[in-house]
């Protein structure tokens, strides 16, 4: 008999990858929730559900003991998303079902929105990231593609992560800064001092290192105006009515204001809406949503399908995805091949506008200020966000050997050197 799937239909490519395990059937975000499962309108699902022997979900299904209750069959869980506080894991462990969770699927497009963020904000306000000192609070799958990416654009990169230095204490030369297989390890004193921080650790309330409300009143106190602070983590690392008292008391005292970048918000999705005419730039936890990303949640759980139930693997994610059709404009193209050293301000605005014709973040930030000034529509502003496509899907044509590396470093491809 062959196995009985149950999978969120949002989730890309589920048809080609699914398919190849067992027999699938699908639900829409919000039909396992016990409300919906109650309505005479769900009865052919809920009659499905004791069947079920794989659930596959996103973030928008809470997969907790009142829904495990009602599939006593179900082997395995997995969510194609790399957060799973949508997990009750209690619950899981206590009915001997085993989890996943798509870890670092959608990081290469957290870590492009990062730069895209940090690049426009370079262009406004005049300055060079090579010229920039750059914390990053968590070096995992996201924050390691964070630090590489600002590497390659010459920023020096320091790393505050207390779990992962304890363990690379004994094998690596902790303090050689820049080297991106030797990262400079710092306290968070040392991050609080940093120009640009970038926020990517997991939430967690360990009591040795917790970092839920890491940026607190007391931490946010002692950043200035001339700092970056982005977020495109996890939204409870930072005490948002804590980051409100602040812009009001800078506001009152007429100081500076840090310029703050969030694309993660506590309290989702009833956030502080009075923070947003306070920030640099805002999203709705949009970051990770390319089609790159989500599709690679799909193909994550494909590969756990076939290596539970011993399947060959048949479909490869590459054969998915189709071409994207941009092109770079020959006025761009002509800048580029001019601009061979790739240094200066000229230099890091074209690369702004090249990551611009991928990824338009200005344009996020419109949206999101437009609605959420009318009322909280955070919820169906990414529910209902335009999939866009991650670097790799333009192809560069590049003369200049140290300007190819420098834009594969942050993820497009270059067509003429055999490197994709």
């Amino acid at each position: 008999m062959p196995i009985q799937i149950l999978a969120d239909s949002a989730m890309p490519y589920w048809q080609e990858f699914f398919l190849e395990v067992g027999e699938v059937k699908t639900f829409k975000a919000g039909e396992l929730s016990a409300e919906i499962l109650a309505l005479p309108s769900s009865a052919q699902l809920r009659a499905y559900l004791p069947c079920v022997e794989c659930l596959l979900v996103r973030s928008t299904t809470q997969v907790n003991q009142a829904l495990l209750a009602l599939m006593p069959n179900l082997q395995f869980v997995a969510t194609a998303t790399a957060g799973y506080d949508h997990f009750d894991i209690e619950a899981l462990h206590a009915g001997d079902i085993a989890w996943y969770a798509a870890g670092g699927c959608n990081a290469q497009a957290v870590a492009q929105y990062v730069v895209c963020a940090a690049l426009q904000l370079a262009v406004d306000d005049r300055f060079l990231l090579k010229d920039k000192r750059v914390a990053i609070v968590g070096h995992g799958n996201v924050g390691s593609r964070v630090a590489n990416a600002l590497h390659a654009l010459g920023a020096q990169v320091i790393i505050y992560d207390p779990p992962q230095l304890t363990k690379a204490q004994n094998t690596t030369d902790l303090r050689i800064s820049g080297s991106l297989n030797s990262p400079c390890y710092v306290s968070f004193s040392e991050v609080l001092k940093a120009d640009v921080i970038c926020i990517h650790a997991p939430l967690n309330s360990h009591p040795e290192h917790p970092s839920r409300h890491l940026f607190d009143a007391d931490a946010l106190s002692q950043l200035t105006g001339s700092q970056y602070l982005i977020n495109a983590g996890r939204g409870e690392i930072i005490d948002n009515q804590a980051l409100l008292s602040y812009f009001e008391n800078a506001v009152k005292s007429e100081k500076v204001k840090l310029n703050v970048v969030l694309d993660v918000w506590e309290n989702e999705p009833t956030i502080t809406t009075d923070l947003v005419g306070h920030l640099r730039i805002a999203s709705a936890h949009i970051a990770g949503h390319t089609l790159e990303g989500k599709a690679n949640g799909t193909f994550m759980l494909y590969q756990q399908l076939c290596h539970r139930y011993n399947i060959a693997q048949k479909v490869k994610l590459s054969a998915m995805l189709p071409p994207d059709n941009t092109s770079l404009p020959k006025h761009l193209q002509n800048e580029l091949h001019l601009n061979e050293m790739f240094d200066g301000e000229s230099a890091q605005r074209l690369l702004k506008n090249i990551c611009h014709l991928v990824y338009d973040i200005q344009n996020d930030d419109r949206v999101f200020r437009a609605h959420m000034a009318q009322f909280n529509t955070f919820a169906k502003l990414r529910q209902e966000y335009p999939i866009r496509r991650e670097f790799s899907a333009l192809r560069l044509n590049v003369k200049n050997t140290k300007t190819s590396q420098m834009l594969r470093g942050i993820g497009f491809v270059i067509s003429n050197d055999g490197t994709t």
